[in-house]
């Protein structure tokens, strides 16, 4: 048997286990590593801390360059980052360069550090950048240094990835979604991991009210103090209400005090990142999801497997509502707004069942995703 394709998985990175390192480790976990063998490079903070020790990782070297600010990455940071990457690959080759961040100036520093001394894959995981772009001339510079390099990326890379059609027209502007080169990795997941069990929902809930349930990292991103404002307004219609807000990020604290403040201390759960989210999900009513932009939304298609409904916000992509159990809304009809048309949803889903037959069927079973991604990357290495 030939050795193992080296794939260097390249992304930004904030220490936190979720999106891009949740992706990554799902698709791993799921290939043959005698065929394909991941490293992981982080340009900011290693996000894959948690899960170092676990059999999926062993022999997978994990580097953590820590240039890149959560925010507000300025010219000084990627110039350093040329330098660091420079030095990474005078001493490292690999067959694939995979680069997982809808940051163009990420994925132009890789590329021009590179200069086609192996494969170039560009892979954009979101519809709009995760860190502000500042403010007058800077934000006029960058612009102009974004657009340049979007042209930069499409034409060194061998192969255009995406996690939805509107994160690769982020990346990659509409027109090279048209060539050969740009192809959609669904988020899949473990669908049996998330099938409904009506006796897991039984144990997880307490009492006969309605669950309102919100599943990610507490980020501007992902707008929770909008959901908190939504579950108050449940809440004074349907005082049994009870609110289970899954997840952690700089917004926590905030929002603990948001929901004390409110009165609603005792009808809300903030139990942090937590092993079990397929478990939570049985026990909830209704998923909230008003994420101010997603490149994606892989939460949405865990809710569905389980028969849970979800209420998103119209940034979501269209095509994560592979069951019909997603329903669409934009955010600046307010709370109150969405609170009534939560309330007609749970009303209305009473036989709840379970929908993973669905979800494979859309392209989102791990299983099946993983080895095709595993057969392109021997394909493209040339290995068969």
């Amino acid at each position: 048997m030939s050795a193992p394709v080296r794939i260097l998985q390249v992304t930004i990175g904030d220490g936190s286990f979720g999106g891009v390192a949740s992706f990554l480790y799902n698709y791993y976990a799921h290939m043959d590593h005698d065929r394909v063998h991941f490293d992981f490079l982080y340009c900011g903070r290693n996000a894959m801390a948690s899960r170092a020790d676990t059999e999926v990782l062993r022999g997978s070297t994990i580097t953590e360059l820590g240039i890149l600010k959560a925010s507000n990455n300025g010219f000084g940071e990627y110039r350093r980052l040329i330098a660091a990457l420079k030095d990474f690959f005078d001493r490292n080759r690999y067959d694939i360069v995979h680069v997982n961040s809808s940051n163009p100036y990420v994925n132009a520093c890789v590329a021009h550090v590179l200069k086609g001394r192996t494969v170039y894959i560009a892979h954009s995981h979101n519809t709009e950048a995760t860190v502000p772009h500042g403010s007058g001339l800077k934000r006029l510079v960058k612009s102009v240094i974004r657009a340049w390099s979007r042209g930069y990326i499409c034409q060194r890379a061998s192969a255009l990835f995406a996690c939805s059609v509107e994160a690769g027209a982020y990346l990659f502007g509409e027109k090279n979604l048209r060539n050969g080169k740009f192809r959609v990795i669904n988020n899949a997941i473990d669908v049996t991991q998330y099938a409904y069990d009506p006796a897991i929902r039984r144990r997880q809930r307490d009492g006969n009210g309605i669950v309102v349930g919100y599943v990610g990292r507490l980020a501007e991103q992902k707008n929770p103090l909008f959901a908190i404002e939504v579950f108050k307004q449940i809440h004074a219609r349907r005082p049994n209400a009870v609110l289970w807000m899954v997840g952690e990020g700089e917004l926590m604290d905030r929002a603990r005090r948001e929901i004390e403040a409110s009165g609603l201390g005792d009808r809300a759960r903030l139990p942090g990142r937590i092993d079990d989210v397929s478990a939570a999900m049985q026990g909830m009513d209704l998923l909230l999801f008003p994420s101010l932009y997603e490149g994606f939304g892989i939460v949405a298609i865990e809710a569905q497997c389980s028969g849970l409904p979800v209420l998103a916000s119209d940034s979501v992509p269209a095509a994560a509502n592979v069951t019909g159990l997603v329903s669409y809304l934009p955010l600046s009809i307010g709370p109150a707004a969405w609170a009534e048309a939560a309330l007609a949803i749970v009303d209305g889903n009473a036989d709840r069942c379970d929908r993973t037959g669905d979800v494979r069927r859309a392209g989102f079973d791990i299983r099946e995703e993983a080895g095709k991604l595993e057969r392109f990357y021997i394909n493209t290495a040339n290995r068969e």
